[in-house]
Parts: structure tokens; C-alpha cells; sequence
């Protein structure tokens, strides 16, 4: 008999780098494996194509009431699902009430899955002003009512395991088949710095630009960003890149060192290192805060370097930018070590795994 699956997630399909990296590449292997799969998302694409920019108010809020319309709708079918997925939140605020009545009354699992701290409050300039529609004690509700905890690396899963429940590490993955595939030219002449991140990580960035501004007294490089929104940084000369679904991979092939500036705080335990993986899979030397799992992933610096200070930072890009050797016997390491621990392809009877365990 075909189990049937219903995943609730924050946004559409193939928009969101949470989504698409920690279970929509998975799709496939689901039914292949005998699952039908229904994906529910809380916005619809027109909501989620102007949900960052200025203005539009009366659209968003519109956009929000349909998805809070379509989630009660859902009550109504609920009780056709054998298991219930549910990423990150169920919705940006009031109770999670499908998942407690999936739980509770129909008494069936639950998986929750989760790639940052969820619990925990952490809005950008940006996005402050919608602060108030999140509601952190739900995930650690759904944490409590989950069968099973999904969650980025060992901090998250540790959480979920003070609540009484069951927690696997189910890392987030890159393509390597299909997608992040190829390595970046290390003996090209123009020397690319880069990092790649939403508008909501680049105050992380912020912290970088007067060592990079400094670096650039003293040598050539381009500097390169990808993201959503445009940084007014005239000491670096930003080459910028929009980013896109289309784009991504062949814009992160011109970096020949990416960054990732994290700060030490508990909210940074919280993140799962997808910076890293995305230069890793293609060759890019990564320089990263030695933060949460980022030593994991550098190997302590045997895959990268590690910083903790302004002039560590300033120290490693100015190494790795004079010595192309270097940069070269990094990027050798990088991505045998993706495709082996965090590609879609070492992770998938993993992932299935979650279902596979369930108990009625």
C-alpha cells in the first residue's frame, strides 16, 4: 500500500535554498521508493516574488490570509496522509494547529525538519519589522510532538533531544551530479574573492569590508557578490551577481576563495554550513569563521582556513591570494570530501531512512 506524504513548507518549490537542498532534491527517491508526495507551501510564488521588496503591502497581506486560508482548508483532507513533514514552520505565527491535530488526534507521525535555530529569535535589519509573526515556541513544540527530529548538525539535534524526542542528523546536501558540478580554474590570472548569501547574511559581510579594502591596497583582485540585493561598498568595486536558480553555480565558478564571516553566538551553532558546501563542491578554497560546524567541515584547516580575528582573516587572504599552490592542494581536498558526506547521492538512503523507521 503507497504511504502517502504531506510536506508543509514556508515557500514555493524550487525558490528557497532551505527547501531545495535539505529535502526537494529527494522528491524522486520518494516515489521511486513506493511514496506519494503532495507539497503544501504557506505562500504562493506571486507573494513570494515580492515579498522582500519595499511597498506592495496590501499584496503581502493579502498573500498572507491565502495562506492561512489554504493551511485550514487542510484540516479537512489531513486524515488522507500517513506521515506529516514539516520544514521549519508551519506557518509564521498563531499554533501549529494541523500538526498538533496530526499528532494528537489523528495519531500519526510527525517529522520535523530544521536547518537553523529556529527557536530562537535572529531578524535582519531587513526583515524586523515582521519579527512580530514569528512565533519561536512553536518549532520547539513540533519539536516535542515530532516521531523524528530532521535536523542540520549535532547543536539542532541536541536541541530537539532535550524536548524527549528522536533526533538524526540529516545534513544539507549539493547535487554534485547534476548541478554543482566542475571545478573552478585555479590558474586563471584575475584573482576572484567572493561570497554568496541573502541580503539578511550580509551584515556578516559588513565585518569583512575593511580588511578586504586593506587587502586591496595591497593587491588585484575582484571581488564578487552574489545575492539579492546590492551592496553600496565603493572601496571593493563589487562585481555583483543577482542571484538565481539558472545562475548560481556558473557566478560561484568565477571565485577562486569564498568567504564566510559568521559570528560567535548561539545562533550561529544553529547554521549548517551551506556557504561552505556550494565553494566546496566546485573547488573553492573556503575562509570561514571558526565557528559552529565550520571546523568540522574545514577539517580543522586541512580543507580550508579557519579565522578568528581581523588580522587571522587578513593573514589567510593575503596567503591564499599570493600562493596559487596552495589554493590549488585546498580545492584537491574539497570536493571528494562533498561528494562523499554532504551530496545528494551519499545522503539519500539516509533521508529515506526517516521513513522507512517510522512506527505506526
Amino acid at each position: 500500500m503507497t504511504k502517502r506524504i504531506l510536506i508543509l513548507a514556508p515557500y514555493p518549490q524550487g525558490v528557497a535554498a532551505s527547501q531545495r537542498f535539505r529535502f526537494e532534491h529527494y522528491f524522486d527517491a520518494l516515489k521511486k521508493s513506493g511514496y506519494e508526495v503532495r507539497m503544501e507551501a504557506f505562500l504562493e510564488s506571486k507573494t513570494w516574488s515580492i515579498l522582500y521588496h519595499s511597498g506592495h503591502y496590501w499584496r503581502k497581506l493579502i498573500g498572507l490570509l491565502g495562506g492561512y486560508w489554504r493551511r485550514f482548508l487542510l484540516l479537512f483532507s489531513l486524515h488522507k496522509f500517513d506521515v506529516l513533514f514539516v520544514h521549519r514552520e508551519e506557518s509564521p505565527m498563531f499554533f501549529p494547529m494541523l500538526s498538533w491535530y496530526f499528532t494528537h488526534v489523528l495519531k500519526k507521525p510527525l517529522i520535523y525538519d530544521f536547518d537553523d535555530a529556529v527557536w530562537l529569535s535572529n531578524s535582519s535589519e531587513s526583515n524586523k519589522k515582521f519579527a512580530f509573526l514569528k512565533s519561536h515556541k512553536d518549532s520547539l513544540r513540533l519539536m516535542k510532538w515530532a516521531r523524528i527530529n530532521a535536523c542540520g548538525n549535532q547543536f539542532l539535534a541536541d536541541q530537539a533531544k532535550s524536548k524527549g524526542s528522536e533526533a538524526r542528523i540529516i545534513p544539507t546536501v549539493v547535487d554534485t551530479i547534476s548541478h554543482h558540478t566542475g571545478m573552478v580554474d585555479h590558474s586563471d590570472s584575475e584573482l576572484c574573492i567572493g561570497w554568496t548569501g541573502s541580503h539578511s547574511t550580509m551584515r556578516y559581510l559588513e565585518e569583512l569590508r575593511p580588511i578586504l579594502a586593506q587587502l586591496k591596497e595591497k593587491i588585484s583582485f575582484k571581488f564578487l557578490i552574489i545575492s539579492d540585493e546590492v551592496p553600496d561598498w565603493p572601496e571593493l568595486d563589487v562585481h555583483f551577481v543577482p542571484w538565481s536558480k539558472e545562475n548560481e553555480v556558473k557566478a560561484l565558478k568565477q571565485m577562486h576563495i569564498g568567504l564566510m564571516p559568521l559570528p560567535n553566538e548561539e545562533w550561529a551553532l544553529g547554521k549548517c554550513g551551506f556557504k561552505l558546501l556550494q565553494y566546496m563542491s566546485v573547488g573553492i578554497v573556503p575562509v570561514a569563521a571558526n565557528v559552529g560546524v565550520n571546523p568540522d567541515l574545514l577539517g580543522n584547516g586541512e580543507r580550508g582556513i579557519l579565522c578568528e580575528s581581523a588580522s587571522g582573516w587578513f593573514d589567510a587572504l593575503f596567503g591564499l591570494s599570493a600562493d596559487e599552490g596552495v589554493r590549488q592542494q585546498f580545492a584537491a581536498k574539497c570536493r571528494p570530501y562533498i561528494e562523499a558526506n554532504y551530496s545528494v547521492m551519499s545522503n539519500t538512503d539516509n533521508f529515506l531512512l526517516l521513513f522507512a523507521d517510522l512506527k505506526p
